[in-house]
């Protein structure tokens, strides 16, 4: 697949090429993080964490809701499309 066969004037479209041309999955157990990474660095170790937990029968205690009054949806009443007032002062 190339952008010159895909239709990019949609988002869908976009993002088909962005999925389908990433390439191969790159071997991260072989890179050298720095010190400006330590934000990924703990965001995997908190992501095997959790992933040890739910392996263990246990439940995971980041981003989960499972009150229903808690868990709701967050709506927007948009009477402006959004590309209207990226220009407004």
């Amino acid at each position: 697949m190339t952008v010159e066969t895909v239709d990019i004037s949609t988002f869908y479209g976009q993002d088909r090429v962005v999925w389908e041309t990433q390439g191969a999955i790159t071997d991260r157990s072989v890179e050298t993080l720095g010190a400006s990474d330590r934000g990924i660095v703990l965001f995997r170790r908190m992501l095997a964490e959790q992933i040890d937990k739910v392996e263990r029968g246990e439940e995971p205690d980041v981003a989960v809701v499972r009150d229903p009054a808690q868990n709701e949806c967050i709506t927007f009443d948009v009477t402006t499309p959004w590309f209207e007032t990226s220009n407004v002062s």
